[in-house]
């Protein structure tokens, strides 16, 4: 008997339905990412207006909100780099004639793409 090729429309479709989560992801978290930074920077600009702070805790905080954006826009994008090698190694396979697992099943893969928290 032969083996029975797994239909590549419906696998392509897997991995078109997994990218656009991680794309999905990518927004999401950069998006959370910059109003979380922009919301601490409105907060401690307030208070150095009304004085409540000095300029030199105003200076620090800038530097460690801008230190902090780096680090997590590395983090974001390192994992999403993941997610997309992830995806290129799924199109291999289907160019290959291989069946992808479930689409649930990856779709419950622990993410490459999250916060470093």
């Amino acid at each position: 008997m032969s083996e029975k090729q797994p239909d590549s429309n419906i696998e392509l479709m897997k991995i078109q339905i997994y990218s656009e989560r991680c794309h999905a992801r990518l927004a999401s978290m950069l998006t959370f990412v910059f109003t979380l930074v922009l919301g601490f920077l409105v907060l401690f600009y307030t208070l150095f207006y009304e004085k409540a702070i000095s300029p030199e805790s105003w200076g620090l905080t800038v530097v460690g909100l801008v230190v902090a954006l780096l680090i997590f826009l590395y983090f974001i994008y390192d994992g999403y780099e993941k997610e997309l090698k992830k995806i290129s190694k799924m199109m291999e396979d289907v160019k290959e004639g291989k069946e992808l697992p479930t689409l649930e099943k990856l779709l419950l893969r622990k993410p490459e793409l999250s916060l470093p928290l």
